[in-house]
């Protein structure tokens, strides 16, 4: 693949698919001990759906923490 300023989440899938041999990329995603799937590689589109997403530390609903610091 020739290597081009802005890339997209389809020519990583192709490079990651030529890496493993032709396996899905998705298989890369693994699993934490709280059961949360961690995928290789994340794009915007994976926050569209977070509800809390433009918070910040010390300001309700605290969910980066209750202190700003």
């Amino acid at each position: 693949m020739k290597w081009k300023v802005n890339q997209s989440y389809e020519d990583w899938c192709n490079l990651a698919k030529d890496e493993l041999k032709g396996k899905n990329p998705d298989s890369l995603t693994w699993i934490t001990p709280e059961r949360i799937p961690v995928k290789a590689y994340y794009t915007r589109q994976d926050l569209d759906d977070l509800a809390f997403s433009n918070t910040m530390a010390g300001i309700f609903p605290f969910v980066r923490g209750p202190r700003a610091t």
